[in-house]
Parts: structure tokens; sequence; C-alpha cells
């Protein structure tokens, strides 16, 4: 073996032991309507027509990601958001949340905790808590439950989480509007890579170099 081939797995080894390379981003589309909060009983697609009127928020199975537990997600808001009917509406910046889960079971609209599945996010999470700002637009219901964080977020994935749920942050939803709104995602594997994989790529380093010894004699 050359040595300039020795030193390329040496390298290789490294990005390894640190825990690996950054996925390529991912983008994955969320209703304007979509939440996972508790609604009032009249914040229904019915009431505003609204083209396409999607309230079922996003769930995104970590698996399929290639994100498990330890690992970093950045979680990127795009698009923009009007928050009432009409063509006249003004875009602002998105305004989202994420909640991880155990299930990609979702509750009904007049239920607080409508993922039972849900657990705290992992390290870097901004927890949203309570909100003056998210309560139902009519008859001011709490919507607060203790799971959910601000997006974006740069976040470490918590042991047990099998899907992100992402959705709008609003009071109401039903009259929201939107044709490019998202979330773009980055995956950072853990610090820390398994004791075997570091058995496993010594060993072969190892290997390696013994038969380039060898093939010097």
């Amino acid at each position: 073996m050359k040595t300039g081939s020795l030193k390329a797995l040496i390298a290789v080894a490294g990005i390894v032991a640190m825990g690996g390379l950054a996925s390529a981003t991912t983008f994955y589309g969320v209703s304007s309507q979509s939440s996972f909060l508790l609604q009032s009983a009249n914040d229904v697609c019915s009431e505003y027509n609204i083209p396409g009127c999607n309230m079922n928020p996003t769930f995104i199975d970590l698996n399929a990601l290639g994100a498990h537990a330890g690992d970093t997600l950045t979680i990127t808001p795009v698009g923009g958001l009007c928050f009432y009917a009409g063509s006249n509406c003004t875009i602002y910046p998105p305004d989202l949340g994420g909640v991880f889960s155990t299930s990609s079971t979702l509750l009904g609209p007049s239920v607080l905790h409508r993922l039972p599945g849900a657990i705290a996010p992992g390290s870097g999470a901004s927890l949203i808590g309570a909100n003056v700002n998210l309560q139902t637009f009519t008859g001011h219901l709490d919507m607060t439950i203790a799971e959910d964080f601000y997006l974006p977020a740069t976040v470490a994935v918590p042991a047990g989480a099998n899907f992100l749920v992402v959705a709008v942050l609003d009071s109401a939803y039903a009259d929201n509007s939107s044709s490019s709104l998202g979330i773009d995602i980055d995956i950072a594997a853990g610090t820390v890579s398994e004791p075997g994989t570091y058995a496993m790529v010594l060993g072969a380093i190892s290997l390696l170099w013994l038969r380039r010894r060898s093939s010097t004699r």
C-alpha cells in the first residue's frame, strides 16, 4: 500500500472518531394551517375555505432521515406566511415550532396534549413554555405544552425519539396561507462514535500497515 493511501484511511478514521460527515440538506413542506396545539372549535378549514387547507402538522420519520439519538439537527424555517386570509395579506417570516415524539399519533384539536408520544428535546432547544401570544384567538384558551420548542433550532435528538413534528405557531390557523412554507434540516452525527467503530477502524489501519511493511521487505 502506498503511504498516501494509508494517510487517507487515517484521515477517514479521524472523521469517524469525531462523529462522521454531515448529511445533505433535506427540505420538508409544512402546511400554513398546520398545528399540533389545542385549537378553538371554530378554527376549521370550512370557516375560510383557503385552497388546499390542511391543518395536520408535518411528521418527519427520523429513521428515514438518517437521524438517531445524539445526532444534532439544524432546523431552518424557509418561505413566508400570511396570518390571515386574502390576496393582499402581508407575508411574514414563518413562526414554526417543533416537538420530538415517540409515535406519529395525533389526537383531535380539542385536546391540549395532542401528541401523546411527545418527549423533551435534547440540548440546544429553546422551549416555548407559557406564551401569552399562544392562546386560542377565540376563547383565549391556554395552548401550553411542555415539550415544544422554537424554530429555527440546532438541537440534539433525544433518546426514544422516532419523529420530529413541525407546525405553525399561532392563535388561529384556518385562515393562514402560504405557497412555499417548510423547513430545511441538516444532520451532524453525534460527537463520539461507538467503541466498536473505533476498534473496527483501528483494526483495519493496523492490518493495512502490516501488509505495507511486508511488501517493502
